[in-house]
């Protein structure tokens, strides 16, 4: 009975070895990590590593052309500049010399004005003493020599109401340069007649 005991011992001691043996071995195999599946992030790029597109320097051809379009501007530029800097020189010239020739027939008549108006102011007296009219005269000489370029001037560039007026200032000129220095009253008379009727004064007063 005692070896009964002892070998029932002995085979309990050799389970419990063994169980110890499968124990040890089981938690020595690897187990295998449970799978989780990963989303990839997509790294985010930083300002520096983002690529920048760079243009494309411009070839020797169309280097050539840009400069030849601009050489064209500028050229077109400056024939247009010299065009109207020569038109306005030569729109003020002309508007210079018609301000010039416009004084000069102005003057003209206004001495004539003066000269018809002093010839129709003069005192006639009922006896025979002549009157000095030298001043006029010699004034009338040279307006007259002034009235006949300024006509042939108005003709020419047919400015036809100028030219109509001192075409009708010649005959009275005319006549006070045939006058002689110690005129007669009847002489006088006979050209402060034609003054007033004619209305000469007033027809250079609304010249």
């Amino acid at each position: 009975m005692i070896h009964g005991f002892a070998f029932s011992f002995t085979a309990a001691a050799l389970l419990v070895v063994v169980a110890l043996v499968i124990y040890a071995t089981y938690l020595k195999t690897p187990k295998p990590k449970p799978f989780v599946a990963e989303t990839a992030t997509p790294e985010e790029s930083s300002p520096k590593e983002q690529s920048v597109p760079v243009p494309s320097s411009p070839t020797e051809p169309q280097k050539h052309i840009a400069l030849g379009n601009q050489n064209s501007v500028r050229r077109k530029l400056r024939a247009v500049k010299a065009s109207t800097s020569e038109q306005s020189d030569v729109l003020s010239s002309d508007f210079g010399v018609q301000d010039i020739e416009d004084q000069e027939t102005a003057k003209h008549i206004e001495q004539t004005q003066n000269l018809l108006q002093s010839i129709r102011n003069v005192k006639l007296n009922d006896n025979d003493v002549e009157i000095d009219v030298s001043y006029d005269k010699a004034l009338s000489r040279r307006l007259l020599n002034e009235n006949i370029v300024l006509r042939r001037d108005a003709e020419m560039k047919a400015k036809y109401p100028t030219k109509i007026l001192l075409s009708d200032l010649e005959p009275l000129l005319i006549d006070i340069a045939n006058l002689p220095d110690q005129a007669k009253p009847e002489e006088v008379r006979v050209i402060k007649d034609r003054v007033q009727k004619t209305e000469m004064v007033a027809a250079l007063i609304g010249y």
